[in-house]
């Protein structure tokens, strides 16, 4: 005899309870259970568009929501959960559609005043921003996205000691939310404040922190005081972040084995030129339904008996500054094909200069890059034969700029997308680089190579950048900053003022 099937109601009910009781899977099985046999069962799809967006999964989650919003359009309650989830999704502009609406049905909601200062910080509201978040937390004064998105909009403010003190008040308690605890570490390291930041930074591998890479590799970790054990370096972040690091390699081969070095496959002909005695293999990475997955198979194969992430060096290092590890250069170009492309470029008496003017970082892409057509007044400088060192198909972009600036703008026939050892031939033989803050930028300072980096003030102005126009990681590099948030008119014409004075 068939056991009856649930009613859609009893479903959503056992999923609360499995929901409350941490058991967020059973929860959404039961929940999709209900929706197949009741599509329209509100109270099932905004919880488990709730317990997807726990889960990490944003965009199916603006769709419950909006579904289950549509049913009630007069719940606070759901349109804040449908703002979260649209923020998270990368629609900041439906976030705060839909988190006015809640506000303006129910004003005084922590959640979605601090789910609203973040879509103004994302939209470069800074100063309204903060003022939301400033409110959530007179109505709730431990709330960690309201003390984390005030600090952020008090940074971006040109605040940076004020936002340190915001998050000082509640990120140092013992039971501070790891992401208050990882905002600070990011203040300290963005002030250079080497000795108290590289600690603090180890909060990004709490397993609660957004995506998260599960690890099974199972090895102790390895410490100052495990000197002479050999040790494996786990790849972490993107191919930027790794090139930023490697820097610290030396030092920790200095202090034990070193037999395993995990990094992007794309890194390792170039890195192994550059240090040939490092023992490469390929960071390798998933995705299920728990999040980010590392195959590290690799590593376990090796004799490594304890592993450390490559951005924790500093830490277990004990906390040098950049000046304390290998200086740039200790990236070397394939000489030959550094030549060859030189010659192929090159005009007479005029300056090689390599350009790039986007990122495709899937967070924080939009904010870093600009248009090339808007670089006009850097392409008109005369005595310069500028470069495409910019990956993807761009030969729109290349043309229309082109026809503005009345200049041409040379390509190669690198692939600068898979091959990376090309692309550091290509920025090699360039006299100069003028990049946004990408990959292209953190490649060109590890080659030496001068570069000028034009940063966004906002999000996607990365902790490393630190303040100033120098910056303690590149020597070689100047740094051109946005004066006021999402204008690219005044670093772009200090660029070209700078080019058109320069030898």
């Amino acid at each position: 005899m068939t056991e009856p099937a649930s009613e859609p109601a009893d479903l959503t009910a056992k999923a609360l309870r499995e929901a409350r009781a941490g058991r967020r899977h059973a929860a959404l099985a039961l929940l999709d259970r209900a929706l197949a046999a009741a599509p329209d069962a509100v109270q099932a799809r905004y919880l488990r568009g709730l317990l997807r967006l726990e889960a990490g999964d944003p965009g199916g989650a603006s769709e419950d929501l909006e579904r289950a919003a549509a049913s009630l359009p007069d719940a606070a309650p759901v349109a804040a959960a449908l703002g979260s989830a649209r923020l998270r999704a990368g629609d900041p502009v439906g976030a705060d559609a839909a988190l006015r609406r809640s506000l303006l049905l129910l004003p005084a909601q922590p959640d979605a005043l601090a789910s609203h200062s973040g879509c103004l910080i994302a939209g470069l509201a800074f100063a309204p921003g903060e003022r939301s978040a400033a409110r959530a937390l007179l109505l709730a004064p431990g709330h960690p996205q309201a003390i984390g998105n005030r600090a952020e909009a008090l940074h971006h403010l040109g605040r940076p000691e004020a936002a340190l003190a915001a998050l000082d008040t509640h990120a140092t308690r013992g039971d501070a939310a790891p992401q208050l605890r990882l905002n600070r570490a990011v203040t300290l390291l963005g002030l250079e404040r080497w000795s108290e930041g590289w600690p603090a930074y180890e909060a990004r591998l709490d397993p609660t922190i957004p995506d998260h890479i599960r690890r099974r590799h199972r090895l102790p970790r390895w410490t100052a005081e495990a000197a002479g054990r050999p040790v494996a370096v786990l790849a972490e972040q993107g191919i930027g972040e790794q090139i930023l690091f490697l820097r610290f390699l030396p030092a920790l081969a200095a202090r034990a084995p070193v037999v395993a070095v995990e990094l992007d496959g794309k890194l390792h002909p170039l890195v192994r030129r550059s240090h040939p005695a490092l023992p490469l293999v390929a960071a390798r990475r998933f995705r299920d339904v728990h999040g980010p997955l590392a195959d590290e198979r690799a590593v376990i194969a090796t004799a490594a008996a304890a592993a450390v992430e490559i951005a924790s060096l500093p830490a277990v290092l004990g906390s040098p500054s950049p000046a304390g590890a290998e200086a740039p250069p200790y990236l070397a170009a394939d000489p030959d094909r550094v030549g060859a492309l030189r010659t192929a470029l090159a005009e007479p008496a005029h300056r090689l200069v390599g350009v790039c003017w986007r990122s495709k970082n899937a967070a924080f892409g939009g904010f870093k890059s600009t248009r090339l057509v808007d670089w006009a007044p850097i392409l008109r400088v005369p005595g310069v034969t500028f470069v495409n060192l910019q990956y993807g198909d761009v030969a729109a972009e290349i043309a229309e700029a082109g026809q503005a600036a009345g200049r041409e703008v040379r390509t190669s026939d690198v692939d600068l997308f898979d091959d990376l050892d090309g692309a550091a031939a290509l920025v090699a033989a360039m006299d100069l680089v003028i990049t946004t803050g990408s990959t292209t930028a953190q490649l060109a300072g590890a080659l030496g190579v001068p570069t000028w980096v034009l940063l966004s003030r906002g999000p996607g102005l990365m902790w490393y950048w630190g303040h100033g126009e120098r910056t303690p990681w590149y020597p070689t590099m100047r740094l051109f900053r946005q004066t006021a948030p999402g204008d690219w008119l005044a670093p772009v014409a200090a660029v070209a003022a700078a080019l058109a004075d320069a030898p």
